[in-house]
């Protein structure tokens, strides 16, 4: 007799640091991976689609207040707290989400086939931080049914279960390394079982806060040092449009073609000219003719401090697998940062230079939206496809302390033998 094919609409929500990103599929259509949509026409996306997550809406102007200094006093003025404000950006996620989930299947198959939500957030965020993700969900009706899944195990189950058709064995090790916008999140997986596929976690995950978006910053020290620091504050106020234009122009050509060790680079004599619309002619500034230009030891400037500190996450992963007794067979590079050839081509020298036998490293097919794509599918499987995990923190209780004054009462005063 077959087995009934649970009916329901499994919806994943990715909530990156820079990005968000929304994913779903009917588990009555099974497990198969070509089958989940992932949402890519985006409100400000001009209609331009791709396997990216929702992209930033251009020509919004940018708020003077929007930097921690004078952030808590902004909330605190419109009587929001940060939990409210991740509730308002679901429920407007949440909403459009629905929409395209309409147009996929009848209004009528929607209203009567149960959704279950499944959120996925960066493995360094707090637990605290995760308890307020959960209240901002609740806030905006969405109920979530199964635990908070980290991005890099999500990635991983996506990674991993499109590796399944290739040359794996039980017993493999693979590290997978999900370098997103914000954060950059490191797990190391042993296939246990092939069929049906189950993993479990060798050593504890790592991670740090140098995604993509540290270069932005990077792009912004060296236009903040070339136009003085009262031009760059009066482009930013009074033509706010220039900045945006600069900015997204490095985005999507700097960061994404910066390789000056590929041979077919066309960027490797000329460097990049950045458009830099309504700033006059300046020799000191590098501008010329409505472009920025930078050369390519300007922007490798940019790119080797971040890079660096993804190559210190990754050697130390492999590091702790090794004396763990598991040498890792390949690095899954997944995630919008991990598309950079740059970054593919540095982790693939750190990695030889870590071990003479050459472990591989590849880049996902679908890594801008592994780790969407990861949380559908645990959310199909129904159960958990890490049959274990490492601790990161252990509880302890307090047996002995140092009497206080005060504190403690007198009674219950000791000395210790030790």
């Amino acid at each position: 007799m077959e087995k009934t094919k649970p009916d329901k609409i499994i919806v994943a929500f990715d909530l990156g640091t820079s990005h968000s990103g929304v994913a779903f599929q009917y588990a009555g259509n099974g497990g198969d991976d070509d089958r989940i949509t992932v949402i890519k026409s985006w409100p400000g996306g001009h209609n331009l689609t791709s396997d990216e997550q929702a992209p930033p809406v251009k020509g919004t102007p940018f708020p003077d207040w929007l930097d921690e200094k004078h952030l808590k006093a902004e909330l605190k003025k419109r009587g929001k707290s940060g939990v409210d404000i991740v509730a308002d950006f679901l429920i407007k996620l949440h909403t459009f989400a629905m929409g395209e989930i309409s147009k996929k299947f009848s209004p009528v198959f929607v209203e009567t086939t149960p959704l279950e939500y499944i959120l996925t957030v960066p493995a360094i965020w707090s637990d605290s931080a995760k308890r307020a993700t959960l209240r901002a969900a609740e806030i905006a009706v969405i109920v979530v049914d199964v635990p908070l899944l980290s991005e890099p195990e999500a990635a991983a189950v996506e990674a991993l279960s499109a590796m399944k058709a290739e040359n794996v064995q039980e017993g493999d090790v693979f590290v997978v390394c999900d370098a997103g916008g914000g954060t950059v999140d490191l797990i190391t997986y042993e296939f246990e079982t092939l069929t049906p596929l189950r993993f479990r976690e060798v050593v504890p995950g790592s991670g740090g806060s140098c995604g993509a978006y540290s270069l932005n910053v990077g792009f912004e020290e060296l236009v903040r040092k070339r136009l003085g620091l009262l031009n760059f504050c009066k482009i930013r106020r009074q033509q706010p449009k220039t900045w945006a234009t600069a900015l997204q122009y490095f985005e999507q050509y700097v960061k994404r073609n910066f390789n000056p060790a590929h041979e077919d680079s066309e960027y490797d004599d000329c460097g990049f000219s950045v458009p830099f619309p309504g700033f006059p002619d300046s020799e000191k500034a590098g501008i010329s003719f409505g472009f920025l230009s930078l050369s390519q030891e300007e922007v490798a400037g940019i790119f080797n401090p971040v890079v660096d500190e993804v190559l210190g996450l990754v050697k130390g992963q492999v590091s702790a697998s090794k004396a763990a007794g598991h040498t890792p067979n390949c690095l899954i590079l997944v995630g919008g940062f991990g598309q950079s050839e740059y970054l593919f081509d540095r982790i693939k020298q750190r990695l030889n230079g870590i071990d003479n036998n050459a472990m591989s490293c590849i880049q996902a097919i679908h890594a801008w939206t592994a780790c969407l794509r990861g949380a559908v599918l645990r959310g199909m499987a129904g159960m958990e496809l890490v049959t274990s995990r490492k601790a990161r923190l252990h509880h302890g209780v307090i047996c002995c302390e140092r009497f206080v004054e005060g504190k403690h009462d007198p009674k219950d005063k000791s000395w210790s033998k030790l």
